[in-house]
């Protein structure tokens, strides 16, 4: 449900203020130059943009290098869909008059939509710098830095959108998914070397936590506490999961624990200023600083920057991105009959929005109401055929509906569109035991099988090898079944206990 957040404030009166300034430039050149500047004028106004253009070529040709022609022209081919064009008028306008703010205003959104995001940021970054810079110049630098994976400075942009106008919803939601952004990037960073294992497992802990998780949330926090004993928020959040569960004074002793002097506080700046709320400095200093500590800490601070951005969109009048970021918030949580309540809703914003409707699809999918899902989804794969992961949702959604023949159809559309992608591939093995082929689902399952947590896996391989005639390897898949059923329901007990704090 991440998509990013497209909220283009009305240009035109500053296009048609910038076209009648550059017009009256040029047209004290001649009466047939003024008159033939206001036809073209008029042209603008009415969304006219190729007659527009055309005039303005026509009187390139005897000003050529008159930079508000040349802005005029650039301005009338971007408006016209035509940015491509509008590029070289554009370069040649702010190369002859570079303080020609406009044009290089137009020149970023061109070069944004043409999908060039870098070469859109010093135009952009010009005009944000002048004293006049308004809340779209400001959303396009965000996009622009947004794309180009500068996360950090598209956030820092778009708060100063919520700055500017408070009560506009959509820069509260831009700004929680690019903190969002600087969180995933993070968190990212934290790959399968031993060293960052402790780290994973924190972010995890905190994740649970955050979910609602506490008795495994606990349990994560207790075995990495011995690892990351400089980690003194570890002793906040195990805390705060005996306030939740009834043990007060089990809270009071943790928290005792983690208490820093002012000492230690001035060499644990982030620790210190998280533990104070105080995100924006924390996520400032971790940004400064490429450490694991730092890293982790960017990813909590710039949570914590997320969520209070989106309280801020729920706090404004109901709208379609309103619905959404509860929609989002509810998915993470597991609440998928409350997500799709809430999309229900965001779609009576926007009726038979596809980008609604796809995440409508996918919260009926997660709820398991297939024949919802299925209903919601095949309108969108009409207009949108290849789309491999509507393809898998849909697919998937049918083989559970027992409609094993389409099912398998469009799995194997979806597996021929992305290879690569393990989730079809699997769904269609699945499909083809349902269908009884099982020669063509064995290698389709076979490679997931180290991917098996539950046993599940190794039955469907072992039905599938019986089938062909490798009793013997079938019987092997079924006894590691049966280990793996046996390890998972070992490890669920572990995690239902929340003791007390450790002695000493």
């Amino acid at each position: 449900m991440q998509r990013a957040s497209c909220f283009l404030l009305p240009a035109a009166s500053l296009s048609l203020v910038v076209l009648l300034w550059s017009i009256g430039e040029a047209a004290a050149q001649s009466a047939d130059l003024a008159m033939r500047s206001q036809v073209a004028s008029r042209a603008m106004k009415e969304g006219r943009f190729d007659e527009a253009a055309r005039i303005y070529r026509e009187l390139l040709a005897g000003l050529p290098d008159d930079p508000g022609l040349l802005l005029n022209l650039g301005m009338a081919l971007a408006m016209g869909g035509r940015e491509s064009e509008a590029i070289a008028p554009l370069e040649r306008a702010v190369a002859r008059k570079p303080d020609l703010l406009p044009a290089h205003l137009f020149l970023g959104s061109s070069y944004l939509a043409l999908g060039e995001p870098a070469k859109a940021i010093a135009p952009l970054e010009r005009v944000v710098a002048a004293p006049s810079a308004d809340v779209e110049a400001r959303r396009m630098l965000a996009s622009a830095y947004a794309e180009t994976g500068r996360h950090a400075d598209a956030a820092a942009q778009l708060r100063r959108v919520t700055l500017i106008v408070p009560r506009f919803p959509a820069g509260w939601y831009a700004l929680g998914h690019a903190y969002n952004e600087i969180a995933q990037a993070a968190m990212a960073t934290f790959d399968d070397r031993p060293e960052h294992g402790p780290w994973r497992q924190l972010l995890l802990a905190d994740a649970m936590l955050a979910d609602g998780r506490l008795t495994d949330a606990f349990a994560n926090y207790r075995e990495i506490a011995a690892q990351l004993p400089s980690m003194a928020t570890i002793h906040d959040s195990v805390a705060r999961i005996y306030e939740r569960t009834g043990h007060p004074d089990w809270a009071a002793q943790e928290r005792a624990r983690g208490v820093l002097t002012p000492a230690q506080c001035a060499r644990r700046k982030m620790l210190c200023e998280f533990r104070a709320a105080r995100y924006r400095p924390t996520l400032a200093a971790a940004l400064a600083a490429d450490d694991a500590e730092s890293r982790y800490w960017r990813v909590r601070a710039a949570t914590e920057l997320a969520r209070d951005a989106f309280r801020r969109l729920d706090a404004l009048p109901d709208s379609r991105l309103r619905r959404e970021v509860r929609a989002t918030a509810a998915m993470g949580e597991r609440r998928y009959a409350d997500a799709v309540a809430e999309l229900t809703v965001a779609l009576k914003f926007a009726p038979g929005d596809p980008a609604l409707l796809d995440d409508l699809g996918a919260a009926y999918y997660a709820a398991r109401d297939y024949e919802r899902a299925v209903a919601t989804l095949s309108p969108l794969l009409r207009s949108d055929p290849d789309n491999p992961r509507l393809l898998t949702i849909t697919g998937d959604s049918l083989l559970q509906l027992q409609r094993t023949d389409e099912a398998v159809a469009m799995l194997r559309r979806a597996v021929d569109r992305d290879p690569g992608d393990p989730t079809p591939r699997l769904a269609l093995g699945r499909a083809y035991v349902q269908q009884g082929d099982f020669a063509a689902a064995i290698p389709l399952i076979e490679p997931q099988l180290p991917h098996d947590q539950d046993g599940s896996l190794h039955v469907q391989l072992a039905r599938a090898y019986s089938a062909v005639g490798r009793k013997d390897e079938a019987e092997a898949l079924l006894a590691r079944s049966q280990e793996l059923q046996r390890a998972a329901q070992a490890k669920a007990p572990a995690a239902q206990a929340i003791t007390p704090p450790k002695e000493g």
